[in-house]
């Protein structure tokens, strides 16, 4: 995903829609080089775009966002 997709995304809100990002902090569809995101910080830029931001870092902690997000309108 391009993060252009971001500002688009944000500015439609709409409301059918998760977006989920997992950052393994390489680009695996061009041979595997590593990305910036060490430095970039995708939730701010999300937040700033309208976003509703959720982030975790363990299995346990995503299932518990999952079903939060699932009794959300």
């Amino acid at each position: 995903m391009n993060r252009g997709s971001i500002v688009t995304i944000g500015s439609l809100q709409p409301r059918n829609l998760i977006h989920i990002i997992f950052d393994n902090k390489i680009h695996e569809s061009t041979g595997g080089q590593p990305t910036h995101s060490h430095k970039d910080n995708i939730s701010k830029i999300a937040k700033i775009n309208n976003y509703t931001v959720f982030s975790v870092n363990t299995k346990k902690s995503l299932e518990t966002i999952l079903k939060k997000i699932q009794r959300t309108k």
